[in-house]
């Protein structure tokens, strides 16, 4: 299961760093990264909200998507299809991304998600499904993601994002060309 999310992930920084992403400098020389964007890897344990109030307390910075969230549910196995659907009608769930399974061996539910677009409104609504879910945060190493920062601004925000105790990473979203 592990190694599936693994390749999904690979396969979306693959995705993400196509050239198709339009240069806003066309006289520039070919740039080997997406201007306004600044990519990521959170510590294992960095929970949604924990990264969402870090960067929503700053200026001109958002979250255009994270991927691999992991929570697990103490409520009855009987509940996964529950949290599946309210998950899917959030909007800041990247639609068929979640994944509910059972634990027997610890009578929990595991909930598995990806975000995007997640908005500094988001954080209240997240907290109140966090809630009602009795959701907590299970550590996992590949939680990555996209922040938009101020096109020419994206060296200057990994250095300032580069000092947080919550990144692994920083670094601009690159841009692989293939011939």
């Amino acid at each position: 299961m592990k190694a599936i999310s693994f390749i999904i992930v690979l396969c979306f920084f693959f995705i993400s760093c196509s050239d198709k992403k339009e240069i806003t400098n066309p006289e520039s020389e070919s740039l080997d990264y997406v201007q306004g964007e600044v990519a990521f890897g959170l510590k294992d344990s960095v929970t949604l909200e924990e990264v969402a109030n870090c960067v929503y307390s700053l200026d001109n910075i958002s979250i255009d998507n994270i991927v691999s969230f992991q929570y697990k549910s103490n409520l009855p196995q009987d509940s996964m299809q529950v949290i599946k659907t309210i998950f899917e009608s959030k909007s800041y769930i990247w639609g068929g991304t979640t994944k509910t399974s059972y634990s027997n061996s610890e009578s929990k539910i595991l909930v598995e998600f990806w975000v995007k677009s997640f908005k500094a409104e988001d954080i209240e609504n997240w907290n109140l499904l966090k809630n009602r879910f009795r959701l907590n945060h299970s550590p996992y190493y590949f939680q990555l993601g996209i922040l938009k920062v101020e096109v020419g601004k994206e060296k200057e925000w990994i250095n300032n994002l580069s000092n947080s105790n919550l990144f692994r990473f920083v670094e601009l979203n690159g841009i692989t060309h293939a011939f």
